[in-house]
């Protein structure tokens, strides 16, 4: 049997008792502004018996952010956002090499994967050669993504899932988006290009 922990930045809290699986999947995030450390609450649950295998409030560092490892066994899981930090990027949910799991904003809050990795996992968009500035950003929004030949389909959601601006761009990695229509607060920026798919989270300011 493997113990379950809650994590803080100072002290680990066992919290229940759990199976042990085989099967690992790595979560990961970082900050996307500021200098001062914040946290993460995640819960990963069993679809099919509502057993809980992972509860954790973890530190997010400004200069390292979060990455921790947890072993399931062959089932469906969501992985739920509890809470987290305003400066804290989407956590990335690792399956296997470039396959991540898919959040399902605005459909459903929450990551959705099955074990063994099926197809409701995507490649990703490599988040190391993502440049989306600034954020915070006031009324402009600037990308600067791999170059491809093929659509880039961009969507911005607020904070109850409606859909704020969409685009599909081609031929170049630059791109300028106006978002001056836009009030202030959290949006979703979804990337995807065939079966690539990235989210981030971002921020609009008053000037």
């Amino acid at each position: 049997m493997k113990q379950l922990f809650i994590f803080t930045s100072l002290f680990i809290f066992p919290l229940i008792a759990i199976a042990q699986g085989t099967i690992p999947v790595t979560i990961s995030t970082t900050l996307f502004y500021g200098d001062i450390d914040e946290t993460i609450h995640l819960k990963i649950s069993d679809t099919l018996t509502n057993q809980i295998w992972y509860d954790s409030i973890a530190n997010v560092s400004a200069t390292d952010g979060f990455k921790d490892t947890v072993y399931l066994d062959s089932s469906t899981y969501k992985c739920e956002i509890i809470d987290m930090g305003a400066n804290v990027n989407m956590p990335s949910i690792k399956l296997k090499e470039d396959i991540y799991a898919l959040w399902g904003y605005p459909d459903y809050e929450y990551y959705l994967f099955t074990l063994p990795y099926s197809e409701l996992g995507q490649k990703t968009l490599n988040i190391n050669e993502i440049e989306i500035y600034p954020n915070p950003f006031v009324n402009n929004l600037h990308l600067d993504l791999p170059h491809t030949s093929n659509i880039i389909t961009i969507n911005i959601f607020d904070n109850i899932g409606n859909l704020v601006i969409s685009k599909e761009l081609m031929n170049n990695s630059v791109y300028d988006i106006n978002t001056s229509n836009l009030l202030n607060g959290i949006y979703i920026l979804k990337i995807e290009t065939d079966n690539l798919v990235t989210t981030r989270r971002i921020t609009k300011i008053a000037e």
